[in-house]
């Protein structure tokens, strides 16, 4: 009896949420499959018991899995034109970085990614400030930095041209050397190379 109705919940969970619908106005298999994961993911309680089950790990594995792969999916679209953050390009001013409208950019790109930054930095205690915007250049910078370890042969403008900007601002090869540890900025050797670029750009335009 138990294993006969271990298995009829478990074909219902299947039939709810892939049969289609017979009649016009029953529920869609979308909108069955939404409510499902209403009533299990928004319960406490209920991942609380369902994570005290050992099969219920490849559950969490597999949830891990799929947000990597969303999370992946947007880093990707860094390097389009639409977020301007692939390739360096010497052609292009490094002299003023537009962080915020980058930032927006990004935001834009990475719905998913952002989203879960701002979950996570929300403070322990929230208040009425806006996370999103007052975290808005930290969660820029981790987005930048998750693209440039994701793709960093295609995504390494922003990590040079803001080697290149502190450069130009007087910071030396200790610092940048530094900032590149973190993952801020590109290492010295493509900071010094996109230089040479530059200057190159430079003398053929004269």
């Amino acid at each position: 009896m138990h294993e006969q109705h271990r298995m009829s919940l478990k074909n219902f969970i299947h039939h709810l949420v892939t049969a289609q619908p017979e009649e016009s106005h029953a529920a869609k298999t979308e909108s069955r499959t939404r409510k499902l994961s209403e009533t299990i993911y928004e319960q406490d309680e209920v991942l609380a018991a369902l994570r005290k089950v050992p099969k219920s790990a490849s559950t969490n594995e597999f949830m891990t899995t799929r947000l990597v792969a969303d999370v992946q999916a947007e880093l990707s679209q860094f390097g389009s034109p639409a977020v301007g953050l692939g390739q360096f390009d010497a052609e292009e001013p490094v002299d003023q970085l537009d962080i915020p409208g980058m930032a927006s950019r990004v935001q834009a790109a990475a719905p998913c990614l952002w989203a879960l930054l701002v979950s996570i930095m929300t403070p322990q205690h929230p208040t009425a400030r806006d996370t999103s915007e007052d975290y808005q250049g930290s969660i820029f910078m981790v987005c930048v930095m998750l693209a440039s370890a994701f793709a960093p042969q295609t995504c390494n403008k922003f990590p040079i041209s803001l080697g290149l900007h502190l450069q130009s601002n007087g910071a030396g090869r200790r610092t940048l050397d530094l900032l590149f540890g973190l993952g801020i900025v590109a290492n010295y050797v493509n900071i010094t190379q996109g230089r040479e670029e530059i200057d190159k750009l430079g003398k053929v335009k004269q």
